[in-house]
């Protein structure tokens, strides 16, 4: 003879809810045969510049953005596309090039002076970007002068104000972009001593005399004649 087993509103609801979570499980893991993923763009920053330079030199740094997702990636007018940052006390900007189409705007931050100078380069109003995947962006580069010594780090963030949506994590309304592992990329520049300019020689032996040939590096005043040719 059969047997009912009766359930508790409790227990009915709890049993209710196990069932309701196993089912939202399988269907999050479990993906039709053949899906794909959605989509996206991935921006990728790029940086060139030399590995060193002479105390209070000048050199360049060049800028570019790599796309290498799937989709394009947009940007609208007058919208941030790319921020480069020169960290460096001393160190300052002193030139800008970048494509037609944009703009830049200077920043710069730090206890008791500037020790971050950068510039955050827009497009222009009514101009709109549009970057293919596998498309370089390039064009954009920046003239440095350096301090006395240290290091400068130089670094390029692509999309920096997160507007493209690069993952399905990501929501469009999420500042910054979610994606930002590839976004920045950053090089190293050393400060070393400017060598001391060539020493001339005398021009004439009366040059070497009354003590002149030590002013040439000379030990006594023969050495001195006899290098004046």
């Amino acid at each position: 003879m059969g047997r009912t087993v009766l359930l508790s509103a409790s227990a009915t609801v709890a049993l209710l809810l196990a069932s309701l979570v196993a089912l939202t499980i399988s269907v999050v893991l479990i993906r039709p045969a053949g899906a794909q993923e959605e989509p996206l763009p991935d921006l990728v920053a790029n940086k060139e510049c030399p590995a060193t330079v002479e105390s209070g030199g000048h050199f360049t740094c060049t800028i570019s953005m790599t796309n290498q997702g799937t989709a394009p990636a947009i940007f609208g007018p007058e919208q941030f596309v790319l921020q480069d940052a020169v960290w460096g006390q001393g160190a300052l900007i002193l030139a800008v090039n970048h494509p037609s189409g944009y703009s830049y705007e200077n920043f710069s931050y730090g206890p008791g002076g500037p020790d971050v100078r950068g510039l955050w380069y827009q497009t222009a109003p009514g101009y709109t970007e549009t970057i293919d995947p596998g498309e370089t962006l390039s064009g954009f580069s920046v003239e440095v002068q350096a301090p006395e010594s240290g290091t400068i780090m130089n670094c390029a963030f692509a999309d920096s104000h997160g507007l493209i949506m690069e993952n399905p994590e990501q929501q469009p309304e999420d500042t910054p972009g979610s994606n930002e592992q590839n976004n920045e990329t950053c090089v190293n520049i050393e400060v070393v001593n400017r060598p001391p300019p060539p020493r001339e020689g005398p021009k004439s032996k009366d040059e070497c005399k009354h003590g002149g040939y030590a002013t040439f590096g000379f030990k006594n005043q023969g050495q001195c004649i006899r290098s004046v040719g």
